[in-house]
């Protein structure tokens, strides 16, 4: 998924359709998927849902092993 901002007001349904379950707990308010592995890094997506379940927040982190 290139834009981030394709998932801004998609509910949690709609989220697992498009990116899959991958753990994440129904009555959690933030869901990571792990969206890209290489030797030194990790590319998470953090989704951050409101109070009606809809996607208010949607960001990247990068996280290194070294």
């Amino acid at each position: 998924m290139k834009s981030n901002m394709a998932l801004i007001g998609k509910n949690k349904k709609e989220i697992i359709t498009i990116l899959g379950d991958e753990f994440n707990a129904d009555f959690c308010k933030t869901w990571s998927y792990k969206i890209k592995t290489s030797w030194f890094k990790s590319v998470y997506l953090y989704l951050e849902f409101d109070e009606n379940d809809f996607v208010a927040k949607a960001y990247r982190k990068t996280k290194y092993f070294f």
